[in-house]
């Protein structure tokens, strides 16, 4: 899994840089990855990680159309720094919140946006 959430910070990375959820569509026209496609789901089972990068690359680019981008990329950036190498979905859910609550600090002790990550991930689940 952890490798696939790598996949996917890349992917989300490239796409917030350039303004465009879609990946490499320049190389393979129709055959691109699309960061904002609404049928991308985590796997039952984390055995591809370009499956598992392709969701969590359309969580973070979820947060990013319901947040604006500054929000998105700060909460995606910041929320590395509680992964580690052997990291699940779980635990990048975690982060996600994580850094929420450290750079956008509500007064019940979540983050301001802990629903919109809530909703991004539900909606990426099997």
């Amino acid at each position: 899994e952890a490798r696939g959430l790598n996949e996917g910070f890349a992917d989300y990375a490239q796409a917030s840089l350039l303004a465009d959820p879609r990946i490499g569509d320049w190389v393979a026209p129709g055959q691109a990855r699309d960061c904002s496609s609404p049928t991308v789901r985590f796997p039952a089972r984390a055995v591809d990680v370009y499956a598992v990068g392709a969701a969590w690359a359309a969580v973070l680019w979820a947060l990013r159309e319901e947040l604006g981008a500054g929000v998105a990329d700060a909460l995606a950036f910041a929320s590395v720094f509680f992964l580690e190498a052997t990291s699940t979905v779980a635990a990048a859910r975690a982060a996600l919140l994580g850094s929420e609550a450290t750079l956008f600090p509500a007064a019940d002790g979540q983050g301001r946006h802990a629903d919109e990550i809530a909703a991004a991930f539900d909606a990426r689940l099997p």
